[in-house]
């Protein structure tokens, strides 16, 4: 917009918008404020550029260049500000006649040049990310195995069996169910631990539990006064990933032991040291990671024992049936 044409335009229409702003002619330097802060002085320069009327722009440049991107808003006539402005205008005119102020205050932004490329970088960031979430979608829809909590299978120790062949363990003890009951929530199945939500799942398995601790969770009112309370247990797998079982408030002694059988080699029960090492917080799990690697390998060891110990009495159980 140049000059002319923000004389011509009406200014309710221009309130509330960015203006890329051409001056016609040198503007006439009206006020200047001086503040003095902390980080040194700061210049704030006002300038009247008369036309038909006086459209004042304030900026923190030293001078106005001849484009600048503004935005445009209602000039409050009982400020204190258009009071300074009314009165210098009136010195200028040395009582040959008032020049009246235009209802429009322009006040500038940074370059056009750099507002046109931030609006142009985030909508190509919008862009890309809209195009990935799409993507994404469309990939899972065809291939659920690209799905995330199928995905993680691959972190599991029991990876080298084979995606398909875990999915289908899953299958089948999912099958095992009572269609009757619940199917949203945590289940605990005889090797798997899978929490089941309205738009997501995750899968756990035994062999990847690594801790298994009960939390208490307390709703407050104002973060003082606690006005509900929730029982929960998580179990913890090597990657610091949790799956949470809601439990009733005396539940908790249950779960934990029906935990403790699916994977007795895992640690159980409130541990300090344990919740430093297997922290979720970045800077907690960097500096205690070797500790973290010392508690699963531990862990590993203990669950290498238990299966041999399982393995060598379901061959005795094997050799003392009839043939």
């Amino acid at each position: 917009m140049t000059l002319t044409q923000l004389s011509n335009a009406e200014p309710a229409a221009l309130y509330g918008r960015w203006l890329d702003f051409t001056a016609e002619e040198s503007p006439k330097h009206l006020l200047q404020t001086t503040t003095r802060g902390c980080r040194g002085t700061r210049i704030t320069n006002h300038f009247a550029l008369i036309r038909r009327s006086a459209f004042l722009v304030q900026t923190s440049k030293e001078s106005l260049p001849p484009r600048f991107f503004a935005w445009a808003s209602e000039f409050n006539e009982t400020g204190l500000y258009y009071q300074r402005a009314r009165k210098q205008l009136d010195v200028w005119t040395a009582g040959r006649g008032s020049i009246p102020v235009s209802a429009v205050l322009l006040t500038t932004g940074a370059s056009v040049e750099v507002v046109r490329f931030s609006l142009s970088l985030a909508l190509a960031l919008a862009a890309i990310g809209t195009i990935y979430l799409l993507w994404r979608a469309i990939r899972m829809m065809l291939n659920f195995m690209a799905a995330a909590p199928i995905a993680r299978l691959h972190k599991s120790v029991r990876a080298k069996e084979g995606i398909p062949k875990l999915i289908e363990a899953v299958d089948r003890q999912l099958a095992l169910i009572d269609p009757r009951s619940r199917r949203m929530g945590a289940f605990v199945l005889p090797g798997w631990l899978i929490s089941i939500e309205r738009n997501s799942f995750d899968l756990m398995s035994a062999d990847d539990i690594v801790w298994v601790a009960p939390y208490t969770r307390r709703r407050k009112l104002y973060g003082v006064i606690t006005i509900s309370r929730q029982q929960l247990v998580k179990a913890f797998d090597r990657h610091r990933r949790a799956i949470t079982i809601k439990v009733p408030e005396d539940g908790v002694a249950d779960m934990m032991k029906r935990l403790n059988r699916l994977a007795p080699w895992a640690i159980v029960g409130s541990d300090a040291q344990v919740m430093r090492v297997l922290g979720s917080r970045r800077l907690r799990a960097i500096m205690n990671s070797n500790k973290r690697a010392a508690l699963i390998e531990a862990v590993d060891k203990r669950r290498q024992e238990i299966h041999a110990i399982w393995a060598e009495q379901a061959n005795r159980q094997q050799n003392r049936q009839p043939i």
